[in-house]
């Protein structure tokens, strides 16, 4: 019974990993994708944070952290649908967590 369940919970590991990196690549591109829609390009797309359950649920919050020119802020992005499982993902911004700003150079 253990040479079988250690193999498949090796293989289940490795598929959730796998549906794990896809889900914040796609949440990625299709920020970067939804802030250009919006006309805020030069807003750079620094990195999102999400639950480790996020990838099997079709309605997440997630946090993107951006940053334009010397400000960085992080926004809480709400996810309605998902980018393996439904055709149709909307993106709709729930709010600004928290926002730094820097005097001086870069």
């Amino acid at each position: 019974m253990s040479r079988l369940l250690l193999p498949l919970l090796i293989s289940a590991g490795l598929a959730y990993g796998g549906l794990y990196v896809y889900y914040g690549m796609a949440l990625e591109n299709a920020l970067d994708d939804r802030i250009g829609e919006l006309g805020m390009r030069d807003l750079d797309l620094q990195g999102i944070d999400y639950s480790l359950l996020a990838p099997l649920q079709t309605r997440a919050t997630v946090t993107a952290d951006v940053r334009y020119h010397g400000a960085e802020a992080s926004m809480s992005v709400r996810v309605d649908g998902h980018p393996l499982f439904t055709e149709d993902m909307r993106l709709s911004l729930d709010g600004l967590q928290s926002l730094r700003l820097r005097m001086g150079p870069e």
